[in-house]
């Protein structure tokens, strides 16, 4: 329904009249949740599924050296490596991840990642955009804190009517981040038996983004 225009501004109109505002609305995937016959990529099992966990760095920037070799020799831990192939890893948020560890159980994942004897050495870091301004802060992107300002229109009609206006109001204006909480756990579980194609069970409100990603130096072909 669109909304009424009136001179004090835009508006919905009646609420009784509303067709969508104002309703007790069905949820079609309701009855599967709350009965728990919702299906999630945790619940995914595969013949021959191995598990995969990551080692995540505990501080926000770090130089990281990884020995792996002791989690190779836990009974069931099949692959365990640096991220992108590297022993040495400099990370550049809190829990980026470092190292990778695929199993037979999940169990045993986790034991090879506790297995892992990384070294942290712990840098320079900024926790607020304060911090990140201030003069001689850490990078906290490589190509340094503060982005190029980007504008649209032209500048100088801009200027003249900013001088014009009746009055001149200056403020800061900050938005935390947010972010959305799902009823699963984040995972993704591929299903690749040769070929060159694989089944990708991923919890993602993204439809396009899995298939649109360009390969990472972790992905299944690349691990075995």
């Amino acid at each position: 329904m669109e909304p009424r225009t009136t001179e004090d501004g835009p508006q919905w109109g009646p609420r009784e009249k509303l067709t969508l505002l104002n309703h007790h609305l069905r949820r079609v995937d309701g009855p599967e949740k709350v009965t728990g016959r919702a299906r999630y990529t945790h619940d995914i099992r595969l013949p021959g599924m191995v598990y995969a966990r990551l080692l995540l760095c505990p501080h926000p920037t770090a130089e990281v050296t990884l020995d792996c070799s002791p989690a190779t020799k836990i009974p069931g831990v099949l692959l365990a490596r640096g991220l992108g192939g590297r022993n040495t890893v400099k990370t550049g948020y809190l829990g980026q991840p470092v190292a990778v560890v695929a199993a037979l159980t999940p169990e045993l994942a986790e034991d090879g990642i506790r297995a892992i004897a990384a070294a942290y050495k712990v840098l320079p870091f900024a926790l607020d955009e304060d911090q990140a301004v201030a003069e001689g802060a850490p990078k906290v992107r490589k190509n340094g804190n503060v982005g190029e300002a980007r504008t649209k229109g032209d500048l100088a009609d801009f200027e003249a009517a900013l001088a014009g206006s009746a009055a001149k109001l200056e403020a800061r204006y900050r938005l935390p981040v947010q972010h959305h909480c799902s009823l699963e756990t984040h995972g993704v579980v591929v299903d690749f038996r040769g070929g060159e194609e694989a089944t990708v069970y991923a919890s993602t409100q993204g439809a396009f983004t899995i298939p649109a990603r360009p390969p990472r130096p972790w992905d299944c072909r690349r691990a075995r």
